[in-house]
């Protein structure tokens, strides 16, 4: 056993004196991806308006690098990737992504995601900031429940919170319950400037036979995200009931007094009792 022991101790050693050690990759070997900046801004732009902004895809390996996708994972209603999504570069080879942005709010954020063969790095991201000098409408409350079967109504606030003219071009209100309806008195189309705003009624109205419904206020303006809209939820009003009664013009009334007799009530008990004749003759 002895001897066996022995034997490991002199390989190591002789190893070691050789510098002989396990393979392991160069820095840089096989494909290597860098992508340059790794966060893009963009705007301000107005209302349509389209910005371009690009980063570098890099190879800095020493084996073709397979970039298999371009996609942007995170705000892709104001974000497009506008040039090729597939493509290889070979060692120090590098490629221009294009990114396009079109306003759809005072700021939206975002994220592209670089997918590729790289053994360390599989998706290398680049965050997205985009400003936007549009209009932007704000409808509030955007959900409302009435909280009975009684009539009530609920203020619609409507206002510009972006940071160009709105223009509302049509109101309307959908809702198969007739128990809910829409009350204004604007004029439209109407223009409002940034954080200016206006309301409008939505009204309940119990009729009796309505059940539960929904409501929703749609508004149609030069907003970029397109239609707004408002949702309001009524109860069922259930059946109405009517009762008739007959209104006597000088009914018989019945006047009902009760006492407090205890010992220290005995003198206002006794001076109620001796004002009861000059209050019947009173009335």
């Amino acid at each position: 056993m002895r001897s066996v022991v022995l034997s490991a101790v002199i390989i190591l050693s002789g190893c070691q004196d050789y510098d002989i050690r396990a393979n392991s990759p160069a820095p840089g070997a096989g494909p290597d991806i860098e992508v340059t900046p790794t966060a893009l801004s963009f705007g301000p732009a107005r209302t349509g308006e389209e910005v371009i902004q690009s980063f570098l895809v890099r190879n800095v390996g020493t084996e073709a690098l397979d970039v298999s996708n371009v996609e942007i994972s995170v705000g892709d209603i104001a974000f497009a990737v506008a040039s090729d999504t597939t493509f290889e570069l070979l060692p120090d080879e590098e490629r221009s992504v294009d990114v396009a942005f079109v306003p759809v709010g005072n700021l939206t954020y975002g994220e592209v995601l670089v997918t590729s063969d790289d053994p360390d790095e599989g998706e290398v991201s680049v965050s997205l900031e985009g400003l936007g000098e549009v209009p932007a409408l704000t409808i509030t409350p955007e959900s409302y429940t009435f909280p009975s079967i009684c009539p009530e109504q609920v203020v619609l606030t409507l206002e510009n919170s972006g940071l160009a003219d709105l223009q509302i071009t049509d109101l309307r209100y959908d809702t198969a319950n007739p128990d809910l309806s829409l009350a204004h008195q604007l004029t439209l189309p109407l223009v409002l400037s940034p954080a200016e705003s206006v309301e409008v009624t939505v009204r309940y109205e119990p009729s009796g036979s309505a059940s539960a419904g929904l409501g929703q206020l749609q508004v149609d303006s030069n907003d970029p995200r397109g239609t707004r809209t408002a949702d309001q939820q009524s109860e069922a009003s259930g059946d109405l009931v009517s009762e008739i009664f007959e209104v006597l013009d000088n009914p018989p009334a019945d006047i009902l007094f009760a006492i407090d007799k205890s010992g220290s009530m005995s003198e206002e008990a006794w001076n109620l009792g001796r004002a009861f004749d000059d209050f019947i003759t009173d009335i």
